[in-house]
């Protein structure tokens, strides 16, 4: 494991979501929980930016699941609509309903 991976296990926000991610993108590929809310999105995205690993694999999510795989194809509009509704989303202050918006309508996309 390298060591920012380690540092996220010990000391990361985790949810079912960014474990399902390290799980999958070690190939463990157990579970397929996916973001369901701006909170789940929150932790997968402190994850995506505080291990380089986890960020370069990526878009191998997409073939996790069809919702992962919708919420790769959006995750920059996603990441974007987040930031500008709640700029102060690293530090768990805010709301983000449009995003949570966005988020069920590409769940329902991705067959939920």
């Amino acid at each position: 494991m390298d060591r920012e991976l380690h540092a996220w296990w010990i000391h990361g926000e985790h949810g079912l979501s960014s474990e399902a991610m390290v799980d999958y993108l070690l190939g463990l590929k157990l579970r397929k929980d996916y973001p369901y809310d701006p909170s789940d999105l929150r932790r997968c995205r402190l994850l995506y930016e505080k291990v380089t690993a986890i960020r370069e694999r990526f878009s191998e999510m997409a073939s996790c699941s069809p919702v992962w795989a919708r919420m790769v194809e959006h995750w920059q509009q996603l990441c974007d609509l987040m930031d500008a509704e709640c700029p102060q989303w690293r530090t768990g202050h805010g709301e983000a309903r449009k995003t949570y918006e966005l988020m069920i309508r590409l769940r329902k996309e991705g067959g939920e």
